[in-house]
């Protein structure tokens, strides 16, 4: 699966979408790049595609999350759409984990 820019600031995804990871408020797989017409209003910094959900940094510093976030704790979360996590504001950048 995959996650993308494009013109202006549309965000595309594709892929598996176990757990509504892509953020179409489904969990239909998208086999060729689709634009994500929920957040088309959201002025987006960055993305992140992880394995079972994808995140997004607005330009006002919030995070943005679709799929499920921690996955392998009985708590488990899931949206099909992307939500705002008010609690992570000012984030500027997501950086890769260390290997």
């Amino acid at each position: 699966g995959g996650n993308g820019g494009g013109k202006g600031n549309t965000v595309w995804s594709w892929g598996c979408n176990a757990g509504g990871r892509l953020g179409h408020g489904d969990k239909v797989a998208r086999y060729l790049p689709t634009a994500v017409a929920s957040i088309a209003e959201l002025k987006v910094k960055q993305v992140a595609a992880g394995v079972d959900c994808t995140l997004i940094i607005d330009a006002d510093g919030f995070i943005w999350t679709a799929g499920q976030l921690n996955p392998y704790n009985e708590r488990t979360r899931t949206f099909t759409r992307f939500r705002c996590c008010p609690e992570a504001k000012n984030v500027t950048e997501m950086h890769k984990p260390l290997e």
